[in-house]
């Protein structure tokens, strides 16, 4: 909160839909917002924040689709989790514009699906939906093909313009007169490639050693 306020940035805070509580993200959410007098807010301002961090958007979750997330949920599961959070958030704050979990990536066998069946469910409660998209030159992403990296672009068109439909349609589908937005919430291209080379063989990611840099030898 003090870095975003430092550099003129509103910040997005996430949700944890895994492990984590509707109760756990009322709380969240009466930190930051409430004014004072309850037991939530008073902590905040007992960690000397007296004001209120008026924080305005909110993710309902991360991936929830993802075998790599615990506490994955079903598409109608999680749907149905962000709505009665999205309910239970606006008795806090009504100014909420909250962000339902959308497909973790055109990669995923559920891509779209996923979307739709979350919608169905909690499209009145919700405001935006999350697009996540990651780019890299490598065999698995590229074929290692230069040509097919660079336009890539082309995927992300696609991504937006795929989703933006299911948001339409679950719109007609409901005869709402509320049109969602998209929440491009995280996408990067991979500034080296994955795999042993990027983990210097140390299983995480890691910077290139200093002998990688340059031969000390010429140094």
């Amino acid at each position: 909160i003090d870095w975003c306020a430092m550099v003129g940035a509103e910040p997005l805070l996430g949700m944890n839909f895994g492990t984590g509580t509707v109760e756990m993200a009322v709380a969240y959410v009466e930190y930051c917002n409430f004014a004072r007098g309850t037991r939530w807010s008073e902590l905040r301002r007992a960690h000397g924040y007296d004001k209120p961090h008026s924080v305005r958007y909110w993710c309902l979750g991360n991936e929830m689709d993802g075998p790599w997330q615990i506490g994955r949920l079903q598409a109608r599961e999680y749907g149905r989790k962000a709505r009665d959070a999205a309910q239970q958030m606006r008795t806090i704050d009504r100014n909420l514009q909250l962000i339902a979990c959308g497909s973790s990536g055109t990669f995923m066998p559920t891509y779209l699906t996923w979307d739709r069946e979350v919608l169905e469910e909690c499209y009145d409660q919700v405001d935006g939906v999350s697009l996540h998209a990651y780019y890299g030159n490598t065999r698995q992403l590229s074929g290692n093909s230069s040509a097919r990296y660079l336009a890539m672009n082309l995927d992300m068109d696609r991504h937006i313009h795929e989703t933006a439909a299911v948001c339409d349609y679950v719109q007609g589908l409901q005869r709402s007169s509320k049109r969602l937005w998209l929440s491009f919430d995280e996408w990067n291209v991979w500034y080296r490639a994955r795999g042993p080379q990027a983990t210097n063989g140390r299983g995480a990611f890691a910077p290139p050693l200093l002998e990688e840099v340059y031969n000390l030898e010429d140094a």
